[in-house]
C-alpha cells in the first residue's frame, strides 16, 4: 500500500490519500505537482510526502520526482 501526502497550495491544507492499486497511484501522480522549483505553483495539489511497501511503488513514486527528491539510501 502507498500513502501520499498532499498539499493544496490555494488552501495550505494537507491531507493523505492510500492507494492499493499501482494504475491508481499511477493516474493520481500525474495530477500533481513534485517539483518545488516548478514556476507553476501557485494553485493545484504538491506531492508533500509519500510512503510506500515495495520497490517498484518506490520506483513508480521516484519516477515523477525530480533527482533532488529523490529517496538516497539502502532500501
Amino acid at each position: 500500500m502507498t500513502s501520499l501526502t498532499i498539499l493544496n497550495l490555494k488552501t495550505s491544507a494537507t491531507h493523505i490519500e492510500c492507494f492499493n492499486s499501482k494504475d491508481k497511484l499511477e493516474a493520481r501522480l500525474q495530477e500533481l505537482h513534485t517539483d518545488p522549483q516548478d514556476k507553476k505553483l501557485k494553485k493545484g495539489e504538491y506531492l508533500d510526502g509519500w510512503s510506500y511497501d515495495t520497490k517498484s511503488e518506490k520506483e513508480l513514486i521516484e519516477s515523477y520526482l525530480p533527482v533532488d527528491r529523490q529517496v538516497r539510501g539502502r532500501d
